[in-house]
């Protein structure tokens, strides 16, 4: 893959339908889903133009090899949104709420906690952790997730999230190399440790929500560290 190939028509990098509760007014409680105040197609078309500057030295080793990190400034995208996560003092721990969510109706639901948005200052973010995966894992692990059964009580026809329909094609089936799964609002350029719930989530097989990679405690206490100090701001 190189940087030309957004150049010539073709979007290397394409919106998985998983992201698109990032990009609705309503996200999830919990801190599963961070609001991108964006519309897909636009997000999708600057993260490409993005991309097709700085080609594939620009992608960074996420906790797999078939995950990618692209830190793309923030002044790149034509809105402004706020750090996904703030620290936690002694002022404002009795903000902290919790709850049992799910970032599909297929997951478990797991505890969380979070800060409500506008209940602390979170500083701007200066740069967008867009999170990819490969296109070979996420077939993989929509072919897995496709027959599990789902916890919501909805039909199955209303539970699959579809693309809206200037995304239905991101430039052909055979275009896309790369697909976003997630978007970071931050400070740094580069990696903040995943919470430790989506550490053990992972390790969990694909058909529970993972991505069956096995559990680094090395990387699962380093989670615990940064978030025994921050916590999400939804």
């Amino acid at each position: 893959m190189s940087a030309s190939s957004s150049s010539s028509g073709s979007l290397p990098i394409r919106m998985d339908p998983f992201c698109l509760k990032q990009f609705q007014p309503a996200p999830s409680n919990g801190g599963q889903h961070i609001a991108i105040p964006c519309k897909p197609d636009e997000f999708v078309h600057k993260t490409n133009e993005y991309f097709s500057e700085v080609g594939s030295s620009g992608l960074k080793d996420g906790y797999a090899p078939f995950c990618k990190h692209l830190f793309i400034p923030a002044s790149r995208f034509p809105f402004q949104v706020a750090c996904a996560y703030a620290p936690i003092t002694e002022e404002n721990k009795h903000k902290l709420e919790s709850v049992y969510s799910a970032r599909t109706d297929k997951e478990l639901p797991v505890l969380t906690r979070f800060f409500a948005k506008g209940s602390v200052e979170a500083a701007p973010a200066t740069f967008l952790d867009v999170i990819l995966y490969s296109r070979e894992q996420i077939e993989k692990e929509n072919a897995a997730m496709k027959d599990k059964a789902s916890l919501s009580s909805k039909p199955a026809e209303e539970q699959q999230v579809q693309l809206p329909a200037e995304l239905s094609s991101q430039g052909g089936s055979a275009a896309w190399d790369w697909g976003i799964v997630s978007v970071k609002p931050q400070t740094v350029s580069h990696e903040t440790p995943m919470n430790p719930i989506t550490v053990m989530r992972n390790s969990l097989g694909k058909d529970e929500g993972g991505s069956g990679v096995p559990l680094n405690r090395a990387a699962y206490m380093e989670s615990v560290e940064f978030w025994s100090k921050h916590a999400i701001v939804q």
